[in-house]
């Protein structure tokens, strides 16, 4: 389990790191609070639920470029427009471009799907038939991207594998799979 630190938190902490310094300097706008938004809604499981979230997390999963480590890429690009010197900084945006999407419990039960076909036997001697039969199983092993990204300060994401991955035929996993990504 990771140490969660709530929105609000976070919304303290980036605060003063995006405010400038002086009264004279105007409130951020168009990309730059789009970014700061974004940062913002992504590090958080209420992110995907608060309208003001919306527009930017749209901007943000619209980067979409052909090869995956190019929109990683041009995602981060993005984010560093946000102008704050928050500790750790290089680090977090980068865990939030390459996980943000990606692990949440849907994703990760689709994405980490195991399947085998296994001979099934009965009978003996010349009487023995064997049919193929396909098992499954969730993994319960989160990708890097997804432990920075899931395990770091400042996401209060509650992300975790519920059961023990077993195999299992496709009618048992269809009705209970063994183990799980719940959120």
């Amino acid at each position: 389990m990771n140490n969660t630190l709530p929105i609000w938190v976070g919304l303290a902490l980036l605060t003063p790191a995006i405010q400038a310094a002086t009264p004279d300097t105007p409130p951020l706008s168009g990309d730059q609070q789009d970014a700061c938004s974004a940062i913002l809604c992504l590090s958080s499981t209420l992110g995907g639920r608060l309208a003001e979230c919306v527009p930017p997390l749209r901007r943000y999963f619209s980067i979409q470029l052909k090869y995956w480590a190019d929109t990683v890429s041009a995602r981060r690009g993005f984010l560093e427009q946000c102008p704050t010197d928050m500790a750790g900084r290089d680090a977090y945006l980068s865990a939030l471009a390459a996980g943000a999407g990606r692990c949440d419990a849907a994703t990760l039960n689709r994405e980490l799907l195991l399947s085998q076909t296994v001979q099934v036997c009965s009978g003996s001697g010349r009487y023995q038939t064997c049919q193929p039969v396909a098992q499954f199983q969730i993994g319960n092993r989160l990708p890097a991207y997804c432990q920075t990204y899931v395990n770091h300060p400042y996401t209060d994401l509650s992300l975790r594998y519920v059961g023990t991955p077993k195999w299992q035929t496709a009618k048992d996993f269809r009705l209970h799979p063994a183990g799980q990504w719940v959120d």
